[in-house]
């Protein structure tokens, strides 16, 4: 009887060191090289900017209350198209040009984040759904190329000219004090 006993007693410890294997596997996250994460708790008050500390590495948390968010190091690029299937979401860039006719375009923008801004950005650009990034590029960028383009007539805009709103969205862009403080303008 005794060897059974130390065998259930063996069988309940293997099952109890399995089951703490799984819940310390579930309750971390790796933060790959090149990336940084921040770490949110979601009945907590938003956090400022110092508060916030980038994490690399193996991160453990609570999923049931914590978020981790990563952030790549790396050149985002974004494409901004025409979506035939959903027009809906349709993010193509329209805009008129200096004789009021509508122009569509497509446009893709390359930024990355300046060093060290990383939580100044998230707290800026928070919301219950995730970050907005991308749609607070998309909107300045839509506007910066509206008003490039509303100097220029048509003809321009598809021809010669065409360069030039580009470069001059780009700089736009650059001398917003949210965009130049936090990113890094590659192209567009």
């Amino acid at each position: 009887m005794r060897t059974e006993g130390t065998s259930c007693g063996v069988r309940a410890a293997r099952s109890i060191f399995c089951l703490l294997l799984l819940l310390g596997v579930a309750c971390s996250v790796r933060i790959e090289p090149g990336h940084s994460g921040i770490l949110e708790e979601s009945d907590s008050e938003h956090k400022s900017t110092d508060q916030i500390e980038l994490l690399h590495g193996k991160v453990f948390y609570n999923p049931f209350t914590e978020d981790v968010h990563t952030f790549s190091h790396a050149m985002h690029r974004v494409r901004w198209g025409f979506d035939d299937d959903n027009s809906s979401k349709s993010k193509e860039i329209i805009f008129s040009s200096y004789g009021g006719a509508i122009v569509k375009s497509a446009v893709e923008i390359g930024y990355t984040y300046k060093p060290g801004r990383i939580p100044y950005v998230f707290v800026t650009l928070r919301n219950t759904k995730g970050m907005v990034v991308e749609d607070y590029m998309w909107r300045s960028t839509h506007e910066a190329i509206g008003q490039c383009a509303a100097m220029l007539p048509v003809e321009a805009i598809y021809g010669s000219q065409k360069t030039d709103i580009t470069a001059c969205a780009l700089e736009k862009l650059r001398r917003e004090p949210f965009i130049g403080d936090n990113f890094e303008l590659a192209y567009l």
